[in-house]
């Protein structure tokens, strides 16, 4: 099995919940000085990776390397630690110039600016607000779900990405990271309760050393939620911030807009749309700025370094715009990630001193209504489903070995049946997608006649041709190695069987990644969202 990306550090120690924000006692300063540069930040990420307790389908027992013939592979549970990088000297962070929600520019004011900030503040906590010692001195849950730079891509450690530097303001705090790279809205609308739960887009869902490994979805209520896909695209964002409502109601949900330099946003997405898809969750949202927009605000901040100064030197150098950017000039630089952290920070104080009955020290765990039962193996780090069963040829593989993509490979001349329980949904016929991968004009993928059947009803199959140039996106993407989610039928209560079968000779063999069952786009009448999953394999 492979977890969950989640970090949390310290042991949590069982004591009481208070029932209200007015009985919470703060000790500000108690739990992370963060005045001090040097102290060590303690992050552990852990991934467990079960390996060899499952032949992979397709496959003989004993067949794994090293294996004896008719031998059972042993089961081994692999713990993977990843820490930061160690800094050597001032990183480029600690160089980002003080925001407003810094905590050495918010001394230097509580002071009515009697002192010039400084890295080495010791400066008393006490006049601090509620709101602010909340954010900073209480551990908070967080899940991100987003692309490749709510990850942490194109940097040299990705826990300097900004959903973990908001977790960094408390060593107890929790960050569920689940934001997967060249990947929009559509797949976790459409998979959000299997990506947490089941077998999306990990098959389960463990936590860091420290914390209960009971402690699982059932029992995680977020306190807040980002959402980052502007970049990848924001289709079926509404459904899943609908949903994501329903199951955390409580949850504050951030939509973080991001910039390209390379790939700039549409006019279309602006404070309008963002209000108008946030405001049925009572979400909040930053918008990332245009270089023009940033320009004028960065004078001005700088100005009023001048005048915090008394007319003395500056702080830190202000950033150009092209400095919160990597070398690719398309994903966050170190820089920009903390100017993200510190702006959402930011709103999040601004929001929570507005309402701070918005403030829940027991978080409501709700529902997730219509559900949905997905399986993803794209990045599964090579495990299959153990829930599915598989009935004749082809085979579970690596087909990408730089990018650790896995699929399911059926040859011209062989077929596969694939066995799956669904769930009830109510007793509702709800559409199977198949997500498969597609590429090329002319397709160097294969077309397939699929078979799907249910329970008592083998004699009533509905047959189906996968095509890869009835794709909406064919032609005009075909220079993309990307998957496509297709309705091939209705699934039903109980056990339903899908068969494939390629029907032509091509360069690829047919490739499935996955299998999506969504009750919540059946219950919305928004079948278009699972069409809509695509996940691109770069070059």
């Amino acid at each position: 099995m492979v977890a969950l990306q989640s970090y949390a550090r310290g042991n949590h120690p069982n004591t009481g919940i208070p029932d209200s924000i007015s009985e919470v006692k703060f000790q500000p300063g108690s739990l992370w000085d963060r005045s001090d540069n040097t102290a060590p930040m303690q992050l552990d990420n852990v991934l467990w990776r079960e390996t060899g307790s499952r032949p992979r389908p397709g496959s003989q027992p004993g067949s794994q390397p090293g294996s004896q013939p008719g031998s059972q592979p042993e089961s081994t549970a692999v713990m993977i630690k990843v820490k930061p990088q160690e800094q050597k000297g001032p990183s480029t962070i600690d160089n980002f110039p003080y925001y407003p929600w810094d905590a050495r520019v918010i001394d230097a004011k509580s002071k009515s600016r009697e002192q010039q900030p400084s890295t080495t503040s010791t400066a008393s906590h006490e006049d601090h607000d509620q709101i602010y010692d909340y954010l900073n001195y209480n551990p908070i849950s967080i899940l991100t779900l987003g692309g490749s730079v709510a990850w942490g891509g194109a940097i040299s450690n990705r826990y300097d990405a900004f959903p973990f530097l908001l977790g960094d303001l408390h060593p107890e705090s929790r960050v569920d990271n689940l934001a997967i790279r060249a990947t929009g809205a559509s797949y976790p609308a459409a998979c959000i309760q299997s990506l947490l739960e089941g077998d999306g887009a990990f098959p389960e869902y463990d936590v860091a050393p420290g914390v209960s490994s009971s402690d699982g979805p059932t029992a995680i209520s977020y306190d807040i939620i980002l959402l980052e896909f502007s970049v990848n695209g924001v289709e079926s964002t509404d459904l899943l911030v609908s949903r994501l409502k329903r199951r955390y109601p409580d949850a504050i949900l951030v939509y973080v807009h991001l910039e390209s330099m390379t790939h700039p946003s549409g006019s279309n997405l602006n404070s309008n749309f963002f209000t108008k898809l946030m405001a049925p969750v009572n979400g909040v949202f930053y918008i990332f700025p245009k270089e023009e927009v940033y320009t004028k605000a960065m004078k001005k901040e700088s100005d009023a370094k001048v005048k915090l100064d008394g007319g003395g030197q500056h702080v830190n150098n202000i950033p150009k715009y092209s400095d919160l950017f990597g070398n690719d000039r398309h994903h966050l630089s170190e820089i920009g990630h903390k100017m993200i952290a510190n702006k959402v920070m930011d709103l999040l104080h601004r929001t929570l001193s507005k309402h701070p009955e918005r403030i829940r020290p027991r978080p409501r765990l709700g529902t997730w209504g219509g559900g949905d039962q997905c399986y993803m193996w794209l990045s599964s780090w090579g495990y299959f489903p153990e829930s599915i069963d598989i009935i004749g040829g082809g085979e579970f593989t690596i087909f990408d070995e730089i990018k650790q993509k896995y699929s399911y490979e059926i040859s011209y001349g062989m077929n596969a049946t694939f066995n799956l329980n669904r769930r009830r949904f109510g007793g509702k016929s709800i559409p199977v997608h198949l997500v498969y991968m597609t590429l090329g004009d002319p397709p160097l993928y294969p077309k397939a006649l699929v078979e799907i059947s249910n329970e008592g009803e083998a004699d009533q199959a509905n047959n189906h041709i996968l095509d890869p140039q009835t794709d909406p996106a064919f032609p005009e993407w075909a220079w993309a190695h990307l998957t496509r989610g297709e309705i091939i039928g209705d699934s039903k209560p109980g056990l339903n069987r899908i068969t494939i079968q390629p029907i032509e000779e091509s360069q690829n063999p047919f490739r499935l990644v996955g299998i999506v069952i969504c009750g919540a786009c059946e219950e919305e009448e928004k079948h278009i969202v699972a069409s809509n999953i695509r996940v691109r394999v770069p070059e």
